[in-house]
């Protein structure tokens, strides 16, 4: 009689099979991470050329002259209303087609209910790498999730020899605006206190600034700082309306050789006195 041909694998022929597929998993990883981070920086990268267009018919439409969102970061369409900031003025006046929340309105004044567009949890104001270990500091509030504004768009600008109290909400005409300046970047809705004299605050802990100076050593999270979500970089948005990807431009500050930062305060202008309760 035949004896039945021997069926299945061995211990040793299964253990060698999955050790095989372990290895393979092991190159395979690093790969897919980098091609899942490559595709969020360009999605990131669209969602910037959307709102540059964006900007663009907010410019037409207003004689050329840039959104504010007010000083210290928002504006409010009136005194107790809700807090907003540059995405809900682009929304206001539907520059960009976008739906409110559920339940939300422009004008609600409960504390809770602040900066509706750019709280939103989707859409073209949030950075498709937010949440990917993209050093946001573990920051879920809103303005954490997309892109900021660069701080010198609106500092807070007083009138002469006022240190306190009220101050003006400053606006730019994009023709002011100096070329290959920085206009939108991955980090907190808009650049607050994040600039520093010598480089730029990030949350990614220490770096090595222009000038060569080991910075940020403590670790600490700043909050409205630049987010590097892609691979160690953040893109950036620039009055052309081009966007790229940079692993540099955050170790650059206010004092840096053809600077991509600052504004000069003289090309800005003081449309109208409020108070910090506005």
């Amino acid at each position: 009689m035949k004896r039945a041909s021997k069926t299945g694998f061995t211990l040793v022929e299964l253990l060698v099979v999955i050790g095989i597929i372990a290895v393979l998993i092991a190159i395979l990883l690093p790969t897919l991470r980098r091609a899942r981070q490559a595709a969020a920086a360009s999605a990131c990268l669209s969602n910037m050329r959307q709102i540059g267009i964006a900007f663009n018919i907010y410019l037409n439409e207003n004689k050329g002259w840039l959104p504010s969102p007010g000083p210290n970061r928002d504006f409010r369409v009136k005194p107790g209303s809700i807090s907003l900031t540059w995405p809900e003025r682009l929304v206001l006046a539907g520059s960009m087609k976008q739906n409110l929340p559920k339940g939300w309105s422009f004008t609600d004044p409960q504390g809770s209910r602040q900066y509706p567009i750019s709280g939103s949890l989707k859409g073209v104001f949030v950075c498709p790498g937010w949440g990917m270990g993209g050093d946001e500091g573990g920051s879920d509030r809103p303005g954490s999730r997309g892109y900021g504004m660069t701080r010198y768009f609106v500092p807070e600008i007083r009138p002469p020899g006022v240190t306190t109290g009220p101050y003006w909400g400053p606006f730019i005409k994009i023709s002011k605006m100096p070329k290959g300046t920085i206009v939108l970047f991955d980090g907190y809705h808009l650049m607050q206190g994040a600039i520093k004299p010598d480089y730029i605050s990030t949350n990614s802990g220490p770096f090595t600034n222009w000038q060569g100076t080991l910075v940020h050593t403590d670790g600490s999270y700043k909050q409205y700082g630049i987010y590097l979500r892609h691979n160690k970089a953040a893109n950036y948005l620039f009055p052309d309306w081009h966007g790229e990807r940079s692993d540099f431009y955050h170790k650059t500050g206010d004092k840096t050789p053809g600077n991509k930062w600052v504004i000069d305060q003289k090309l800005f202008v003081p449309v109208r006195e409020i108070t910090e309760g506005d």
